[in-house]
């Protein structure tokens, strides 16, 4: 099957395109023309340049291809101005709509998001899943919750940057937000799955088997590195000033408004439909830490 997927370069989509490659797919990107690609010429990848913005680009990368693998976004840790989301987010992903269209494309899986925050990240979100479900297309909407795995981008290497490197962890509020925290290969697998079969339902749920609290998440990553962190406890108020205020001067800064409502407006979902119908089979939070940092000893 020849795959085309947007946002190849970014944490979920470079773990995703391995696994494309290695189950057999042949697999176009499409990539920025500043975009870092060795890694997808190593691995025999067709990369196609061009952006989500631009709909001629996009119709020109969705050529010969069976199937559209969406994941570009702006995400929640990356920025909260609603103007930018809205243009990659919603206007992108009608792009990849509309150039579906055109090319005869009937099959997108879209990376959607469990968030319900009020967000710019979240908000683009839903109003992109309502655009694939009133499309025509035969769309798969995959939706995980919070996303971990080596590599070094997404929330989840910043956080594990923050803990290797300080001795004291910021804790946001009491803690005791709930998260079922997945392992990045269980995401990617479960995508793949996905290719193998045409009548899915819509929307599938992607979360790690263990329901945990951002408090013990924060101590699992630290035990997971074999470090010892002494935890402080910080009024949320305080904390979303205080990123509001440095977010001003440092637009990369790791962690954003929008990261903090999606932390502080939790809400858990369990994977029992992606069980039945795709295999999916999560490892648990001791084993895919252990897998994550296991791997990034390897690769150093």
């Amino acid at each position: 099957m020849k795959i085309l997927v947007t946002g190849a370069t970014g944490f979920i989509g470079s773990h995703l395109v391995h696994e494309l490659v290695r189950s057999g797919h042949k697999v176009a990107v499409l990539a920025r023309k500043n975009s870092s690609v060795e890694h997808l010429n190593n691995l025999g990848v067709d990369v196609r340049y061009g952006d989500v913005t631009d709909l001629l680009s996009v119709i020109e990368a969705c050529k010969g291809v069976d199937t559209v693998i969406h994941l570009a976004a702006i995400t929640s840790s990356e920025g909260t101005d609603y103007e930018e989301s809205f243009l990659v987010n919603v206007v992108g992903s009608q792009n990849v709509i509309d150039a579906c269209k055109i090319n005869q494309v009937s099959r997108i899986i879209y990376m959607g998001t469990q968030s319900d925050n009020p967000g710019a990240y979240a908000r683009t979100k839903r109003k992109v899943e309502e655009l694939f479900r009133d499309s025509g297309l035969n769309v798969t909407i995959i939706k995980p919750s919070l996303v971990y795995g080596p590599g070094d981008k997404g929330l989840f290497s910043s956080m594990a940057k923050f803990i290797k490197k300080f001795p004291v962890i910021p804790i946001v509020g009491s803690g005791k937000y709930p998260m079922k925290p997945i392992y990045v290969g269980d995401v990617t697998k479960a995508i793949t799955s996905c290719l193998e079969r045409s009548d899915l339902k819509t929307v599938y749920f992607l979360s790690g088997p263990e329901e945990i609290t951002y408090s013990q998440w924060m101590d699992a990553i630290a035990k997971a590195m074999g470090l010892k962190r002494i935890k402080l406890r910080i009024p949320y108020f305080l904390i979303f000033l205080g990123v509001r205020f440095v977010s001003m001067f440092f637009k990369k800064f790791p962690v954003t408004v929008d990261t903090l409502k999606g932390l502080v407006n939790p809400r858990t979902y369990d994977s029992r439909q992606a069980e039945d119908d795709l295999g999916f089979m999560p490892l648990t939070l001791q084993e895919g830490l252990k897998k994550t940092f296991t791997q990034v000893v390897a690769e150093k």
